[in-house]
């Protein structure tokens, strides 16, 4: 376990699948997911960890510049 840099909340760190590394909080939430096409009404619950760059209030101080979010 790690803290923030910024605000010094406990985070985790993983590695997406482009193998960069993202901060997340310690908190595992439980999250309804839709299953297939909105209209099928379809929804999974699923636990999951929030990204800390959504929770943190200095998450501008660590945006990457010059890079493209699309």
């Amino acid at each position: 376990m790690a803290n923030c840099s910024s605000c010094g909340a406990e985070i985790n760190w993983a590695t997406t699948e482009d193998n960069q590394r993202i901060p997340l909080d310690t908190k595992a939430e439980n999250r309804f997911v839709h299953i297939g096409s909105m209209a099928e009404g379809r929804v999974r619950l699923m636990t999951g960890y929030t990204t800390h760059f959504v929770t943190c209030p200095f998450a501008a101080r660590h945006r990457k510049r010059g890079k493209s979010n699309v």
